[in-house]
């Protein structure tokens, strides 16, 4: 491809100094001209009927404005795939958390005391927690229009099953189960709306600002132009910042008013009333014949929905087929359920149900591995998937590191030397012993979810001194979107990087369409779309140049800010002199570049989901070391080694940051993180009891890329944001049973499963 001037370069993100200098807005610090402030009254059981909602007295106390209840709102349905929600509840509460009422005030204060003098009368009815008992005959009905409380389910056959099992020298099989945990974002949720002319206008922290703003407008009955929505800068999303009803409510409650009014959430709410990820049980058994290779694959899959659905369906489908992907398996059977539960709505988390799906998978290819006596690398080695391949699921994978991937990870974390040794590091405690683990992963750039248009559109403004602004309808959360957009900008027009700025908040209003961040599709897919913007200004300046240069314009080429002929550098002009010129031709109109990328990939047949879903797919491995005590059952990861193929790596710095990040999620979600129930109630709904990672207990780390060319990717990146969260639980897993012998089934692992795994195989030990 050779050597490029802005692709590959550890450039800082372009809002950094903002963010460092506490120039750039958050949601609360959003203030307008005589702005409200509104506190949300949330059900204090699980399942009920609402039989009245008295607010006479809240209305009275001095300085409310109103109080509003679910009779007060349009009562209609809302929800990506199963239209379930309503903007206040209507008719009964589904979880404990649930928005019953709201008080709106000239302050918080008020507000809160507000909600005191609300009165509610409930019937309780009997609820249901666990989604393996809720589809039993005779469970509640969560609601009434979802049979057995199935939200959603799947069916799934590949190859020939039956024979795949008759050809399996080996059968690995277990019940797996992963706990919902919270994305942990350090900016909880707060919107401001307003309401004026026939139009609300919202603004909040989203990922996906275009469909929040579609949310939003199904749940007031409003078509989408009467709906404007401005994305603040981002505290931290990971899946959890879109959506939420909260946007909905809080432009619901602006319409009521006529006035600004500020919705926040308290940490207590972000646990309580946010959408964690999906808690599941996953049985599955694996078969592998005598060489080595999988033969044959079943899981039924139960998901935890929770109360709502918005894209749980989606997550499930992830969670039972994605990590299929990451071998050249051919015999699969998979079932998988969604079931309400009278539990928090569940939603989106970096990883999108993968990380549930390939634990259980990865852990199974190890005790495989073990009982034919074959090392764990080899079997993944033998069973990689490679480029060129088609998959079980029909995904084309045009590049493909995973092999590499596996390779050098192993290398580095010292494979063949600590897998023949599990003795304590310093030699004198014996109830410490070490052991390695690996485990592989495979992930979309972008995944097709809609048959409808899935692409991004971008425009690239040339202004008069020959710099750039470039406006996407793409949200940065803070991973830096948009300086790697800034990057293929810079190096598709021959430009500095210096020389572009970007618009940094979505604004439905004035931004092109984008769908959001999600799936990794934003370097694939919103980076193709800034190329071919840039390319579109590009050619236009370079038609104008041709004039000055007397040369046509396949003669030219722009490099270091200057338009010169191939061949010839002498006969040259500086862009800027060249912008000015062109605005001039123009009658002061500025050039203004258009690029729109819908992506060549397939929505998967409706029936049988089958189809190339994704343009590229990034593929990781991830090698762990940990020390295990056999007497507290206490996991110390001690070295992990995450080795990436993102394709043509755009910016080192800003991907390794997002390989560390993820990583550190990962490590969380093995060891630690767990939304904890009581009755289906929140009981640890704060950072310090929730426990998230904290530096102390994270690993020593080295982050490795292997790049392969993407041919579908913007200069031949892929995307690399969520990946490494996907195998880190089971990484660790593998090396807990490497150390002890133990399988762990869990997700998070608790020191109580593997002291009672060590106690069990004592047992079991002969005598002397």
């Amino acid at each position: 491809m050779g050597e490029m001037a802005s692709i590959g370069r550890g450039v800082p993100n372009v809002d950094s100094f903002d963010k460092v200098l506490g120039r750039a807005r958050y949601g609360t610090d959003i203030a307008l001209p005589g702005m409200l402030h509104a506190k949300v009254l949330r059900s204090p059981l699980p399942h009920a009927r609402i039989l009245s909602v008295d607010t006479s007295r809240a209305r009275g106390l001095p300085g409310v404005k109103t109080v509003l209840s679910g009779a007060d709102t349009p009562g209609l349905k809302f929800g990506e795939l199963n239209p379930d929600e309503t903007i206040l509840a209507v008719g009964k509460v589904r979880f404990v958390g649930e928005e019953v009422a709201v008080a709106v005030a000239i302050d918080e204060e008020t507000a809160l005391e507000a909600l005191e003098l609300i009165k509610v009368d409930y019937e309780p009815l009997v609820a249901v927690f666990d989604p393996e008992k809720a589809i039993k005959p005779g469970a509640p009905l969560i609601h009434e229009d979802f049979p057995n409380n199935i939200a959603y389910q799947y069916h799934i056959d590949r190859g020939d099953i039956g024979q795949g099992w008759k050809e399996a020298a080996v059968v690995a099989e277990g019940r797996f189960t992963a706990a919902a945990s919270h994305q942990g974002y350090l900016e909880p949720q707060c919107c401001v709306a307003s309401y004026e002319q026939g139009r609300v206008t919202v603004w909040y922290p989203s990922q996906s600002p275009f469909r929040d703003q579609g949310y939003i407008a199904d749940g007031l009955g409003f078509p989408r132009h009467r709906v404007r929505f401005i994305q603040t800068f981002v505290g931290g999303g990971f899946g959890g910042k879109h959506g939420q009803r909260l946007p909905v409510l809080g432009g619901f409650i602006a319409t009521r008013v006529e006035k600004p009014v500020r919705l926040s959430f308290s940490r207590d709410e972000e646990f309580i009333a946010g959408r964690p990820s999906i808690g599941c049980s996953i049985y599955m058994r694996l078969g592998l014949n005598r060489e080595g290779v999988i033969v044959a694959k079943e899981a039924k899959v139960f998901g935890d929905n929770g109360a709502y659905t918005i894209f749980s369906p989606r997550i499930l489908d992830t969670m039972t087929r994605r990590p299929d992907n990451l071998y050249r398996q051919r015999n699969i059977h998979n079932e998988a359920l969604l079931v309400y539960t009278n539990k928090t709505p569940t939603g989106a988390y970096r990883g999108f149900g993968n990380p549930q799906g390939t634990f259980p998978l990865e852990s199974l290819v190890d005790e495989a591995a073990h009982k034919l006596k074959m090392d764990p690398l080899t079997v993944r080695l033998k069973n990689a998937t490679r480029a060129g391949d088609v998959t079980a699921h029909g995904w084309r994978p045009k590049s493909a590191g995973l092999v590499e991937c596996l390779e050098l990870a192993a290398e580095r974390i010292g494979w063949g030397k600590k897998r023949t040794s599990k003795a304590p590091r310093d030699g004198t405690n014996n109830h410490i012993v070490s052991g390695v683990g690996l485990a592989g992963l495979i992930h979309v750039c972008g995944r097709r979810q809609m048959p409808t248009f899935y692409g991004s559109q971008a425009m690239v403004r040339v202004n008069m001194d020959g710099a750039i602004t470039l406006i996407t309808g793409e949200a940065d959360l803070g991973q830096g979107s948009n300086t790697i957009f800034a990057q293929i900008a810079a190096e598709e027009m021959g430009l500095p990087f210096e020389d572009v700025m970007v618009q940094t908040q979505v604004d439905t209003d004035t931004s092109p369409q984008g769908l959001g961040t999600f799936s990794d599709r934003l370097t694939s897919i919103g980076g193709n779309a800034v190329k071919l913007a840039a390319a579109d200004a590009k050619r236009q300046l370079l038609d104008f140049a041709s004039e000055m240069l007397e040369a046509t314009a396949d003669d030219l080429e722009i490099r270091a800010g200057m338009v010169m002929v191939k061949g010839s550098p002498a006969r040259a002009v500086p862009v800027k002199e060249l912008a000015g010129y062109a605005s001039k031709r123009r009658g002061g109109a500025l050039i203004l570049g258009v690029g729109v990328y819908d992506p060549p990939s397939e929505f998967p047949d409706p029936k049988t989901l089958y189809g190339n879903i994704s343009t590229s797919y990034a593929m990781g491995a991830q090698a762990v070391e940990v020390e295990v005590n056999t007497e507290t059952g206490e996991i110390k990861v001690l070295n992990l080694v995450s080795v990436h193929d993102a394709g043509k790596v755009i910016n080192p710095l800003l991907a390794s940051g997002q390989i560390e990040g993820a990583v550190a999620q990962g490590v969380g979600a093995a060891l630690l993180e767990e939304i904890a129930y009581k009755n289906g109630k929140v009981i640890n709904p704060s950072l310090l009891c929730y426990g998230e990672t904290r530096i102390g207990s994270m690993p020593s780390m080295e982050v490795h890329f292997v790049e392969t060319v993407e041919p579908m990717g913007p200069f031949g990146a892929k995307g690399l944001a969520e990946p490494a969260i996907v195998p880190t639980a089971a990484a660790v897993a593998n090396a807990v049973r490497h150390a002890t012998g133990i399988r762990l089934h869990r997700v998070p692992f608790r020191p109580t499963e593997l002291l009672s795994g060590i106690r069990g195989a004592a047992k079991k030990r002969p005598s002397v």
